[in-house]
Order: structure tokens, then sequence, then C-alpha cells
């Protein structure tokens, strides 16, 4: 079997346990908190960035004001040079208001960026 099969293969398991975990009243509860927030702000690094950025989408276009952080590509770049990678999301994040909020997507759940939010 080719190594690309066996990754995927072994991706979508690793998905459908993940999926499996989730209660329709846990869903509810987050689709509530994301519709009293005045902006959402989310982040995730590698692909956990391409879902957080995929989220975002959807999230506009259901009405809910919402920023990828890393997507704002001047903004990130500027803190992670200006600062650390490590502080980029923190600084890229500093003006913003009481009533926003930050929702970190992570498949590790222990990078130093992702931490410092």
């Amino acid at each position: 079997m080719n190594d690309a099969v066996v990754v995927l293969k072994g991706h979508l398991a690793e998905l459908g346990t993940a999926l499996a975990t989730i209660r329709a009243g846990d869903i509810e509860a987050l689709l509530s908190w994301l519709c009293g927030r005045q902006m959402v702000f989310l982040a995730g690094n590698a692909g956990s960035h391409a879902n957080a950025s995929h989220l975002q989408i959807h999230l506009t276009q259901h009405g809910i004001r919402s920023i990828c952080l890393p997507d704002c590509g001047p903004l990130f770049s500027a803190a992670a040079n200006d600062y650390s990678y490590e502080q980029a999301l923190v600084r890229a994040l500093g003006p913003y208001s009481f009533g926003d909020s930050v929702l970190v997507l992570s498949n590790s759940g222990n990078s130093p960026n992702i931490l410092a939010l």
C-alpha cells in the first residue's frame, strides 16, 4: 500500500474518533457562545491554521464577525519580527477590546505561540 494511503487512512480514523466524542449540546453551546461575541479571532499553526481559516469563512458567511489572525500576513509577520514568533499572535491580538474572543485550534495543544494566547 502506498505511504500516502496509509497516512490518509490513519488521519481519517483519528478524525472519526475525535468527531465521535462531540455531543450535540457541545456544538449548540459553542454556537451560542460564538454568536454572543463582538468579534471572534481564530488562530492555529500549520493544518490547524488552515482549519481556522476555513472556519472563519463559514462564521463570516453566517453573520459572525471573525478574523483568522495568521491570515493577516503583514500584521502577523511584523509582530513575529518585532517581538518573537512565540509572541506574534498575542501582539497581533493586542489592540482589540473587551467582548472579543479567541478560538484556538491545535492538534498538539503545546505550541508556545498558541499557549501564549
